[in-house]
């Protein structure tokens, strides 16, 4: 079949038809994803994820990751942080020039080729690791708006190809040198760390609060910032979420809460919200009991979201997973180990290497091409994206010619 004014002629020739032949109108589904719109806005209910127009959904995706940087210090081998390493950066270059060398590796880190690649994969959701300092110009959250060029770039392209975003915050202040007992503590400066966590989010929230492609907020991915889960985490999260729904806001949260008292049972239902799990590396049996668990939660009405797998076995967590009807994300794209590409970058010196030297070495450090696939779970992935049914783009009219009661040829 032909589009636009040309026709696909079965058995006869265009000159056939007349006026007099009886013409029927219809409509034909292309096999072009559709790009998600506002009745693909998703919720949590019962336990899944539910659709506006009331479709139960199952995100299986995977995690985009972001650029880690192999650094030295004055030649001496240094193991830092992401946020360490933009502090010495920030040191040397000043914010602005920080911001661009890390915001030119994330360019050249998840390109439009990239997404090509993600969307050949079957899956239909990506996890998008977004962090504070790379947000918030100077951390002032009073008098900064967020910078979200880069995030909506991916948002938008990949809620074009029909793929849903989950937006991680993978760091806050707090959390510098792993002493994250002051983001947790009782007093005064805990409270106001925490306080400014949820200040974030209220900000990131106006900017996408009506975009149906973005399918949750991942709070914050305790697997990541690496605290115990104590009552005043369970509070933090559960104040974060009430103040997001007090905006209007009505994206589903990802609480990473590993125990819910039952006391919390209703009050969770009622917050749009789902459990999290950010255990990462996992063992078999580890999986199973996860699977149980998010089993269990399903069954009280508490959706589960797995927020950043890394099973031992791939095919074995789909399953354990799947069985429960549990979304999440398994594997990664991009990374040191454990994704699809593998690789590294080149190393930095912090203190000797110029900026000029710094940008010419990761200029394309980071692009497809440098990491080696992992072809074996690539495949992994395409399998179990293979029963994902996503909806298709549906043209229309097409008339339909009949002669002698058979159809034979049609057209737009």
């Amino acid at each position: 079949m032909k589009t636009g004014t040309k026709f696909a002629v079965a058995g006869a020739s265009t000159g056939i038809v007349t006026a007099a032949v009886p013409i029927a109108y219809g409509v034909y589904l292309s096999k072009k994803r559709k790009p998600l719109d506002d009745d693909d806005m998703l919720r949590a209910e019962n336990g899944a994820f539910i659709t506006a127009d009331s479709r139960q959904t199952v995100l299986t995706g995977i995690d985009l990751g972001s650029p880690a940087l192999r650094c030295t210090r004055d030649t001496e081998a240094v193991s830092l942080q992401p946020e360490n390493i933009f502090g010495e950066l920030e040191a040397r270059f000043g914010n602005y020039g920080a911001r661009e060398i890390f915001g030119k590796c994330t360019d050249s880190f998840i390109t439009k080729q990239d997404i090509k690649e993600i969307k050949k994969l079957g899956i239909n959701c990506v996890r998008i690791p977004v962090y504070s300092y790379l947000l918030f110009r100077d951390g002032k959250l009073k008098k900064t708006e967020p910078e979200l060029d880069r995030v909506d770039k991916l948002v938008e392209k990949f809620g074009k190809a029909g793929i849903y975003s989950v937006l991680s915050l993978e760091y806050v202040p707090g959390f510098e040198d792993g002493r994250e007992d002051s983001f947790l503590s009782q007093g005064r400066k805990g409270f106001a760390l925490r306080n400014a966590a949820i200040s974030m989010w209220l900000k990131i929230a106006e900017h996408y609060k009506d975009v149906p492609s973005v399918a949750a907020y991942d709070i914050l991915d305790r697997g990541a910032l690496g605290f115990e889960c104590d009552d005043n985490a369970v509070n933090f999260y559960i104040r974060a979420v009430k103040a997001l729904r007090n905006t209007g806001d009505s994206h589903i949260a990802i609480l990473q809460i590993p125990e819910i008292d039952e006391s919390r049972i209703e009050e969770i239902k009622n917050l749009n919200a789902a459990i999290g799990t950010g255990r990462k590396y996992c063992s078999f049996y580890e999986t199973q009991a996860l699977a149980a668990k998010t089993k269990t939660l399903g069954e009280k009405g508490i959706a589960s979201f797995i927020t950043n797998l890394r099973p031992s076995s791939f095919t074995g967590a789909l399953e354990a997973f799947g069985g429960a009807g549990v979304s999440g994300v398994f594997t990664g794209y991009k990374g040191v180990k454990d994704c699809i590409y593998c690789g590294s970058s080149p190393v930095t010196d912090l203190k000797l290497d110029t900026y000029e030297s710094i940008n010419e070495k990761l200029a394309d450090a980071f692009a497809t091409g440098t990491y080696t696939k992992n072809e074996a779970l690539e495949n992994e992935v395409r399998n179990a994206a293979q029963n994902i049914v996503f909806r298709k783009v549906i043209k229309e009219p097409i008339k339909i010619h009949y002669s002698r009661g058979k159809a034979y040829s049609a057209g737009i």
